[in-house]
C-alpha cells in the first residue's frame, strides 16, 4: 500500500513539473512578444515597408534611365553636377581638400574656382605630365604626381589607347588596359608607369578629403578599392562608371553592382548622373539594368551622414 502510494506521489509530482515547465515558457514566450511589440528590446523589426519602397522606387529609376539613356552619356551630366560641387565648396567652407586621379592636363581648374584649396594631381601620361608641370610648378596649394592610380602598388603597363595615331598632349584615353581599343593591344602604343594606391600617398596627408574625383577610363573602382582608408575621410566623389570597364572592351571587369556595395559599405549612397536627375543605385535601389545598358557616363557618391548633401541632391528633380 505505501509503495502504491509513493509511485502516485511521484506521478503528481511529474504532472506538476511539466504543468508549470510549460506555463512558464508560454509566460516568457508570451512577455518576449510583448517587449517586441512595444519596443523595449532595442532589436530592430525588419523594415519590410521601407524595402518595399526602395525595390519600387529602383524600378521608377531603372525605366527613367533606359527611356531617358542618351542623357546620361558624356560629360554634360558631370559638368551641371561640378558647379553645384564648386559653389558648395566656396559657400560652405574656408578651404578645402582635393585629389584628382587622372587629372590630363588640370581640366579640373575650369571648375573648381575655391581661393584656398590643397590639390594633388596624378596623372600618369609623360606628355599630359608635361602640361601639368608647365601650368602648376609654381603653385604651392597643387602637388603633381607623375603615377597611375590602383588597388596595389609597382609597374604597370600604361596604352596610350590611340592604335596608330601620336600620343598628343591632352590624350584623354590613356589607362592601364586597352580600354578604348576594344582589347586589342596590338598598334597601341605603351609605355611603363609606376603604380600607387592613394592610401599610400595621401590618406596620411589629411583629416579630411572635400572631393576626390576619377577618370581612369575604365579602371575607377580599382583605384578606388586602393583608397578605403582615404574614402572614410572623404565627403564627395565624381567618378566614372563606363561601360569601357567591361572585360571586354579591355577593363578590369568590375560592376556597377560591386562599386555601389564597395561605396556604400564605407558610408556613401551612389548615384547615376544625369543633367536634371541623379538615380540612387546602392543597396535595394541597385537595377540590373545599369550593367546591361552601359555608356560613357559619370557617377557621384556622397556620404549618407554628410551635413551638406542636401544642398546637392535637392536641385536635382525627384524621380521616386
Amino acid at each position: 500500500m505505501i509503495q502504491n502510494n509513493t509511485v502516485h506521489i511521484k506521478a503528481i509530482a511529474r504532472k506538476a513539473r511539466s504543468f508549470w515547465f510549460k506555463t512558464g515558457a508560454s509566460i516568457v514566450v508570451l512577455l518576449l512578444g510583448i517587449c517586441y511589440i512595444f519596443g523595449i528590446f532595442e532589436t530592430e523589426r525588419p523594415p519590410i515597408k521601407a524595402d518595399l519602397t526602395r525595390r519600387k522606387c529602383a524600378k521608377t529609376q531603372a525605366n527613367f534611365y533606359i527611356n531617358n539613356f542618351n542623357e546620361f552619356k558624356g560629360e554634360d551630366a558631370s559638368s551641371v553636377l561640378k558647379e553645384k560641387i564648386n559653389i558648395l565648396l566656396q559657400e560652405k567652407f574656408s578651404k578645402i581638400n582635393v585629389v584628382d586621379v587622372s587629372a590630363n592636363i588640370g581640366q579640373l581648374f575650369e571648375f573648381l574656382t575655391h581661393k584656398d584649396s590643397t590639390v594633388h594631381l596624378f596623372e600618369p601620361n609623360p606628355i599630359n605630365f608635361e602640361i601639368l608641370e608647365e601650368k602648376f610648378s609654381e603653385w604651392k596649394s597643387v602637388t603633381l604626381h607623375q603615377n597611375a592610380v590602383s588597388d596595389v602598388s609597382g609597374n604597370a603597363a600604361f596604352y596610350f589607347n590611340h592604335g596608330k595615331k601620336e600620343n598628343k598632349a591632352g590624350n584623354e584615353h590613356g589607362a592601364l588596359g586597352a580600354t578604348m581599343s576594344g582589347g586589342n593591344t596590338e598598334n597601341n602604343k605603351k609605355t611603363t608607369v609606376e603604380v600607387v594606391t592613394l592610401d599610400e600617398t595621401v590618406e596620411p596627408l589629411f583629416d579630411r578629403l572635400h572631393l576626390l574625383k576619377t577618370d581612369t577610363e575604365g579602371f575607377d573602382v580599382i583605384a578606388l578599392r586602393g583608397a578605403k582608408k582615404l574614402l572614410m575621410k572623404t565627403d564627395m566623389i565624381i567618378f566614372e562608371c563606363h561601360f569601357i570597364q567591361q572585360k571586354k572592351a579591355g577593363g578590369p571587369g568590375t560592376t556597377d553592382y560591386e562599386v555601389a556595395q564597395d561605396l556604400s559599405d564605407l558610408g556613401f549612397e551612389v548615384y547615376h548622373l544625369h543633367p536634371e536627375a541623379i538615380l540612387r543605385f546602392d543597396g535595394e535601389f541597385y537595377d540590373p539594368i545599369y550593367d546591361i545598358k552601359k555608356g560613357w557616363q559619370n557617377c557621384f557618391a556622397v556620404k549618407s551622414n554628410y551635413a551638406h548633401k542636401r544642398n546637392i541632391i535637392d536641385q536635382y528633380t525627384k524621380i521616386c
